[in-house]
C-alpha cells in the first residue's frame, strides 16, 4: 500500500528568509514577519 506519494517537508534555513517587519516583542521573545524567498510567501516566525 502506498503512502499517497507525499514528500516530507523541506528543511528551511534562516538564509531562505528576508526580514519584513517586527510584530511584537515581550518576555518570551519577538515575533517577526519574514518573507520565504523561494516561495515568496510571508510567514510569521517567533
Amino acid at each position: 500500500m502506498s503512502s499517497g506519494g507525499q514528500k516530507p517537508p523541506l528543511k528551511r534555513k534562516w538564509s531562505d528568509y528576508q526580514f519584513e517587519d517586527e510584530l511584537s516583542s515581550g518576555a518570551f521573545g519577538r515575533i517577526y514577519v519574514m518573507k520565504h524567498l523561494p516561495s515568496g510567501e510571508l510567514e510569521v516566525i517567533k
